[in-house]
């Protein structure tokens, strides 16, 4: 099995986005600027494998639509569940 691979430069010559087996593929840095993360978190959901990404020197290109899998199942908001404070029942006078 062979993957297509295509690399589109942006100008000033820094890659801006990777085509591999059709899956469209951009920058940890620019994905995790769009998203509100640090591009570091993005790199290391790429090395713990909870995103698909690639590694291509010492820069990670990673998976728009396996990061955008991942945004949609995350919680964001406060917790629903109660604090220690509120689950403990105070005595009685």
């Amino acid at each position: 099995m062979t993957s297509a691979f295509a690399i589109v430069n942006a100008p000033g010559n820094e890659v801006s986005e990777i085509v591999i087996g059709g899956s469209r593929h951009l920058p940890a840095g620019e994905i995790a600027r769009a998203h509100g993360y640090v591009r570091d978190y993005v790199a290391r959901l790429c090395r713990e494998g909870k995103v698909n990404g690639r590694r291509l020197g010492r820069h990670w290109y990673v998976d728009t639509e396996s990061f955008a899998t991942f945004v949609r199942g995350q919680t964001h908001g406060p917790s629903l569940s109660p604090t220690p404070s509120e689950s403990i029942s105070k005595p009685t006078l």
